[in-house]
């Protein structure tokens, strides 16, 4: 069971709720099927599952070419992260007074 509308009152001018009440309309009309007939429903879920096939195999690719993209940066971290012991420790000498 549908509620009754209640009437909304907006501060839109007319042409602009025409225009939002055309887009409205084309909105439902590209969420109606385009065709109940079964070779067309079967052409358009091949193109899907090919078009799917290729973004799957992009997305491979991606993944192939950022992991070692990505080890490198994670080394380089690592590599940082001892520098910057190695540095404290120095620091930390010279502040009690050792010698190096």
């Amino acid at each position: 069971m549908r509620e009754p509308e209640l009437p909304i009152t907006t501060n839109i001018s007319d042409d602009e709720r025409n225009d939002l009440e055309q887009m409205m309309g084309e909105f439902q009309q590209a969420q109606k099927p385009a065709s109940s007939n079964p070779v067309t429903m079967r052409q358009e879920i091949d193109m899907l599952k090919d078009r799917m096939t290729y973004l799957t195999n992009m997305c491979v690719s991606l993944e192939r070419s950022i992991k070692p993209l990505h080890e490198v940066i994670r080394l380089n971290i690592e590599k940082c992260e001892i520098l910057n012991q190695r540095i404290n420790t120095i620091i930390e000498s010279l502040r009690a007074g050792e010698s190096l």
